[in-house]
């Protein structure tokens, strides 16, 4: 119900104001809520609230992250969905990489990633 298919391609047409991504994402972050952090290794808590601190960096910095690798990975010769993951996990180390470089520094970290120690 969300894709067309042409001729050439398959489109998808999930983009940020497709309404099953709000639900979804509505729903794994009331799941997410729920976990009882007592019960899990601290080192996997510690990581798990660095990500949540840096996501607005996260969301500024993945378009250029992904304009980067882009065309990197689609020169590589497997199937679409294999792309898309392998793009999705580089991005998000890239993400991580670079958002803990700038929370090393004091002022971006404060005032551009907002982030709150």
């Amino acid at each position: 119900s969300y894709s067309k298919i042409s001729k050439s391609a398959t489109t998808y047409f999930v983009y940020y104001n497709f309404p099953l991504l709000l639900i979804c994402s509505s729903c794994i972050y009331k799941l997410i809520l729920n976990i009882d952090t007592a019960k899990i290794n601290e080192k996997l808590v510690n990581i798990i609230t660095f990500i949540s601190k840096t996501s607005l960096g996260t969301f500024f910095i993945h378009m250029i992250i992904l304009d980067i690798l882009t065309p990197h990975i689609q020169n590589v010769n497997i199937i679409m969905p294999f792309k898309t993951l392998i793009l999705f996990v580089l991005s998000f180390l890239c993400c991580l990489i670079v958002n803990w470089i700038l929370c090393k520094i004091k002022t971006i970290s404060q005032y551009v990633i907002l982030v709150k120690n």
